[in-house]
């Protein structure tokens, strides 16, 4: 990561879908381990999409679940792309 570069403190699905918007990437932080990630467009138009599927409740929970952890996210792009690619 280059000294220039910004991070971020995610709080849920809207600083993922403002990678989607602003055409970019985000280097995304939790405070909980130390450790950044860096999520692309593509990444994010996932997360953005299955976040879009899904009914208002559970749409609650899995902002929430993003913004919980590193561990926390990882799953939940590991899932993602294990639902758009064929088996």
């Amino acid at each position: 990561m280059s000294q220039t570069e910004e991070l971020t403190k995610i709080t849920g699905i809207a600083d993922v879908r403002e990678i989607v918007t602003g055409s970019s990437y985000k280097t995304f932080t939790w405070g909980d381990d130390g450790d950044d990630l860096m999520v692309d467009m593509q990444t994010a138009n996932m997360l953005c999409t299955i976040y879009d599927a899904l009914r208002p409740a559970l749409q609650t929970k899995y902002s929430d679940m993003l913004a919980e952890s590193r561990h926390r996210f990882i799953k939940l792009v590991d899932f993602g792309w294990d639902q758009v690619r064929p088996a």
